[in-house]
């Protein structure tokens, strides 16, 4: 699978230039990358969806360092982790069950 790009999507992010906290602006680049390493099947596919989404940031005004410490980042995220069904621990303690119905006066013996 590879990144697909819609023919009307411009890829504008946010401007670097924009009024917000300094971890909103770290947080861009590396969620892109990321979305692009899960959506990727092959390292080349990342490697090319990669280049695009990085040369997008550097028109948007992110500096080069800071795309280069999120793309690190995003390179030690291994990939197969990411598309595996995360594992819900079962709850060892007993549930509680709530019945939710229409008033009925003939269910009105039912208590708690």
């Amino acid at each position: 699978t590879s990144l697909y790009k819609k023919p009307t999507d411009n890829r504008s992010f946010l401007q670097r230039k924009s009024y917000h906290a300094p971890h909103v602006f770290k947080s861009v680049p590396y969620s892109q990358l990321l979305r692009v390493k899960t959506i990727c099947s092959s390292n080349v596919m990342y490697e090319e969806g990669a280049r695009s989404i990085l040369e997008d940031l550097r028109r948007s005004g992110y500096n080069k360092q800071e795309l280069n410490i999120a793309y690190d980042k995003v390179c030690l995220v291994n990939r197969e982790d990411r598309i595996k069904p995360k594992q819900i621990p079962m709850k060892t303690e007993s549930c509680t069950l709530i019945l939710s119905t229409h008033y009925c006066k003939e269910l009105s013996e039912i208590r708690s």
